[in-house]
């Protein structure tokens, strides 16, 4: 059984030897948001790729960056999920054990630290599953 398939536009704005460097405009949520003006996500960024042997790029190209949406959720429970949890529950035990807020809230802020330096450490393996399928508009 497919998992459905959600694709973000992109623009191609430099082709770098077999590296593929694709503009990623931002959201319809992005416009709406009221953090939009301040926030260096609603600029859009730039992704790279490697170059796909059978396809002819060019600069300029409109291409539509394609990942699958259970690979998306997946993504969306490792970078914003399971840290709010791993947050939560690390405040509620130093709350508990030392009855001290301020205490809690600075463990569970460093408790993010390991987290995310396992998720750097795991990069290539988080870019092999969380794969983009470029196409061609």
């Amino acid at each position: 059984m497919d998992c459905e398939i959600t694709g973000q536009l992109g623009t191609i704005v430099k082709i770098d030897g077999d590296k593929l460097h694709v503009w990623v405009q931002t959201g319809e949520a992005c416009s709406t948001c009221s953090a939009g003006s301040i926030c260096p996500a609603s600029k859009g960024r730039v992704l790279v790729f490697d170059k796909l042997e059978d396809l002819k790029f060019k600069v300029g190209d409109k291409v539509i960056l394609e990942i699958q949406e259970k690979k998306g959720v997946q993504a969306l429970f490792i970078s914003y999920i399971l840290p709010f949890f791993v947050l939560i529950t690390v405040m509620i035990i130093v709350r508990v054990l030392t009855k001290n807020d301020g205490l809690a809230g600075l463990a569970a802020l460093i408790s993010l630290v390991p987290y995310y330096f396992i998720i750097f450490l795991l990069k290539r393996f988080f870019e092999k599953t969380f794969n983009f399928k470029i196409k061609q508009l």
